[in-house]
């Protein structure tokens, strides 16, 4: 059986001449056959229920008001809200190249490490799983006679702001361990010039 209705969804949705288009939005296309079976007077095929659109309003939910209109684009109920708010995967603000979504695609992961010649600083791993993207974290601090205190954390990640906000937190974890590795460098310093060298 040819479904009964078909969802379409719209990243972008507006007239060709608006000069913003901020709404995103989903279409939902009746079949020409299930519209047929809902006109007033028709037996609908499994049941005796009497068809309730006229012929304009079918003619209405397959875009046909007008010689004009094309039914390819204008047919369907339209559910519109802004685009700021769009979850889907596919939404406007998604179309963004991601530098860790393209490593996670690569490898099935993104790993980013920040080394102090021999000795890491820091490194955490990116991973995409069904509830959404992870990182796990390892970092290292100088402690006085030369050891280093490793931590560890796993957090999921927000992505309330799309894969534009993923890379930025990427960044800016990548800050961290840079100030980490600086922070270690003087730790080091301050015990080597305290305690000598280890």
């Amino acid at each position: 059986k040819a479904p009964a209705a078909k969802i379409v969804y719209m990243p972008v949705v507006g007239l060709s001449e608006d000069g913003d288009k901020n709404f995103a939005g989903y279409r939902i296309v009746f079949s020409s056959d299930w519209l047929a079976s809902k006109r007033v007077g028709t037996n609908t095929a499994n049941s005796s229920e009497i068809g309730a659109l006229t012929g304009e309003e079918i003619k209405f939910l397959q875009g046909i008001t007008s010689d004009e209109d094309d039914p390819s684009t204008d047919s369907g109920i339209f559910f519109l809200y802004e685009q700021e708010v769009d979850q889907n995967t596919k939404a406007n603000k998604n179309t963004y190249y991601s530098f860790v979504q393209a490593d996670i695609s690569k490898n099935g992961y993104a790993d980013y490490t920040v080394a102090d010649g021999n000795q890491p600083t820091g490194k955490y791993r990116i991973v995409q799983e069904k509830g959404g993207y992870y990182v796990y974290s390892e970092t290292y601090t100088y402690q006085e006679g030369g050891t280093y205190l490793k931590e560890e954390n796993t957090t999921q990640i927000d992505m309330a702001q799309g894969l534009e906000g993923l890379d930025k937190q990427v960044v800016t974890w990548q800050q961290v361990l840079f100030n980490l590795r600086e922070q270690n460098r003087l730790a080091k310093e301050k015990d080597v010039s305290v305690n000598g060298e280890k």
